[in-house]
């Protein structure tokens, strides 16, 4: 594709291997925006997933610089809006860039424009991307706590969490680390008498614990806690064992309520442990990475091969015919011509037909009566080639041979001699023709190949009977009247 004279800056970023980086933020190189817009980043909502890849930029230029301004778009693979805004404001960036951003609510984008590029645009029309934006450009918003259910309740606006009876709420210090999101943490602890205290009119006197969980004690009025694997329980107190007999004392009425319980297990593995396995993983990644590369490269190359191939098909469908005519010493000529039947079907009786002509100075003139066939050979298909006489009616020499098969060629050359001069030219009419009845099934045909009026009147003079052109090609060469030891034999 060729750069337009604007495209001073061609990237700002470059794709990550395999990529090439040259088309990048589109999957390929777009004819127009590929070299206005050097980068596009979009952050977008699409909480229930109604937008289709692949996504494509639409610009709408609205003034140039010095105050450059634009509308812009996004489109899914259906043409529905995935984002929609205006940019009224942008920023420089060195001399031939700028950056424009634009939001609207929790979405926002932002466009690298190069602006030699931006200021041949048409304002005021849209102008969309034919290539797909690299799925890297845009990354869809996670969804949102945007509300709050308590019981039959909703809420939407500020909400404050206040400890109740016997809860403790306490804010966590927690690391942030740059470039991650965002977090609160906020620590809920039941603590007897915390928050607003006790709930009123629950005395434990009066109000004796009857079931945990929906189990009852035993009976002697006791329940057992006992804890399992890693855990353990502790009381909140504090033994005092300089005494003569250890005595526990607690802190407060609550501690001596409370049972702290205790976690003394481990990681199931060792941090080495987890470094082999990530090695291990990043071997295997590699060795993926790899085989994805080697089957990009034998994609790439099927592809070029059948771009190549395809090339190569259409140049031999357009020069179905092959002519050679070149001038020997002694005023004799070697002329052949190779025909392929590019269709499906066999052609039966096809004629290749030789129409010659001689120019005096570059003038038309009569041919020469005499003429002599030296050597004449006809091939068909893969087969050998046979010394077979044209049927002559000079100056016209034609072949038929019986039957061509698809996808097969038909070849004639032959040797003749004439009287020349050093001021002669001659000229020669390769051309073949078969009418559609010539197919020996339906379904097949050729193109029809304009004659001239020059050669119409050749034949029409001879009383030829001419089919279907097909083909045609012309050639012409200086005679060579200049002698050799051995002549032709023409007189």
């Amino acid at each position: 594709m060729p750069v337009p004279a604007c495209a001073s800056d061609l990237r700002t970023g470059v794709n990550q291997p395999p990529g090439s980086g040259t088309d990048y933020p589109f999957v390929k190189q777009d004819d127009v925006l590929g070299w206005v817009v050097l980068d596009v980043y979009l952050s977008y909502v699409d909480n229930s997933q109604q937008f289709t890849f692949p996504f494509y930029l639409s610009l709408r230029p609205t003034a140039y610089s010095p105050t450059a301004t634009f509308d812009a778009r996004i489109l899914d693979n259906t043409n529905a809006v995935v984002f929609e805004g205006s940019v009224s404001s942008v920023v420089a960036w060195d001399v031939n860039r700028f950056i424009g951003e634009v939001s609207v609510d929790d979405a926002v984008l932002r466009l690298v424009i190069h602006a030699p590029c931006f200021d041949v645009m048409t304002l005021n029309s849209w102008v969309t991307s034919t290539q797909a934006l690299d799925a890297r450009t845009h990354s869809r918003l996670p969804k949102r706590v945007r509300s709050l259910r308590v019981s039959l309740s909703e809420y939407q606006e500020n909400i404050q969490i206040v400890a109740g009876y016997n809860v403790q709420l306490q804010q966590r210090d927690i690391t942030l680390n740059e470039g991650n999101r965002f977090k609160n943490q906020i620590y809920l602890d039941g603590v007897s008498g915390a928050g607003v205290g006790r709930l009123a009119g629950c005395d434990p006197e009066d109000q004796p614990l009857r079931l945990i969980n929906q189990v009852e004690p035993d009976e002697f009025g006791n329940f057992n806690i006992e804890f399992s694997d890693c855990y353990r329980a502790q009381r909140q107190g504090t033994v005092d064992y300089g005494a003569a007999t250890p005595t526990t004392t607690f802190s407060s009425t609550a501690n001596r309520s409370t049972l702290r319980v205790f976690n003394d297990c481990r990681a199931c593995a060792d941090c080495s442990y987890f470094v082999r396995t990530y090695r291990g993983l990043k071997v295997m990644w590699d060795k993926y990475a790899t085989i994805a590369t080697t089957a990009e490269g034998v994609r790439n190359q099927l592809q070029q091969n059948i771009d190549r191939w395809n090339a190569a098909a259409d140049c031999r469908g357009a020069h179905l015919l092959q002519t050679v005519f070149s001038a020997e010493p002694e005023c004799r000529f070697f002329v052949g011509a190779m025909y392929c039947n590019y269709s499906e079907c066999c052609i039966a009786q096809p004629e290749l037909r030789f129409t010659f002509f001689r120019y005096v100075d570059g003038v038309p003139a009569a041919i020469s009566t005499t003429q002599n066939v030296l050597r004449s050979f006809l091939q068909i298909e893969n087969n050998s080639e046979e010394e077979v006489l044209p049927s002559v009616v000079w100056p016209v020499y034609s072949y038929k041979p019986d039957l061509i098969s698809s996808q097969n060629t038909f070849m004639a050359r032959l040797r003749f001699c004439t009287n020349c001069t050093t001021t002669e030219t001659y000229g020669v009419y390769v051309t073949v023709h078969f009418d559609d009845s010539a197919y020996t099934t339906e379904g097949c045909s050729a193109a029809e190949a304009t004659v001239p009026a020059e050669l119409t009147a050749v034949w029409s003079s001879l009383g030829l009977t001419t089919p279907t052109t097909r083909a045609i090609e012309f050639k012409l060469v200086p005679a060579n009247p200049e002698k050799e030891p051995f002549g032709c034999g023409c007189s």
